[in-house]
């Protein structure tokens, strides 16, 4: 494959495999690799602060953050409705995320994806937190 393809960018259909605990280097909130697939910079106020710290990356690369509870709305945006529960008594998150698959989206897949966020109505992805 192109190994400019392969680089997340604007509408890419990324699938990310998250792991995340209560501390660094520990996987004691989700064990095994949670699959994350999303049609990448969807958001009506473009990309969430999450995505950007994707842009240009690569499948294979790994990246960790740590994510306050309550940013997780403002953090992931839109894409907070997807995200696997995490406990609601755990202030911070420390995430482990792969880049696993970057190809370009298809048009149908990005109308669904549009479909999806418009179903997730209002308030429902800053419930998540």
């Amino acid at each position: 494959m192109n190994e400019k393809q392969d680089r997340i960018d604007a509408l890419k259909k990324v699938r990310l495999l998250l792991r995340a605990g209560t501390a660094p280097d520990c996987a004691d909130l989700i064990d095994q690799p949670f699959p994350f697939e999303f049609i990448f910079g969807l958001g009506s106020d473009g990309f969430t602060p999450f995505e950007y710290e994707f842009v240009g990356k690569s499948p294979g690369e790994i990246l960790t953050m740590v994510v306050d509870r309550l940013t997780i709305p403002t953090t992931f945006g839109h894409l907070s409705c997807d995200l696997p529960a995490l406990p609601e008594d755990t202030d911070v998150y420390h995430l482990k995320v792969e880049i696993a698959h970057v190809v370009a989206a298809t048009a149908a897949e990005i109308v669904k994806a549009l479909a999806k966020k418009g179903r997730c109505g209002a308030g429902c992805c800053s419930e998540m937190a």
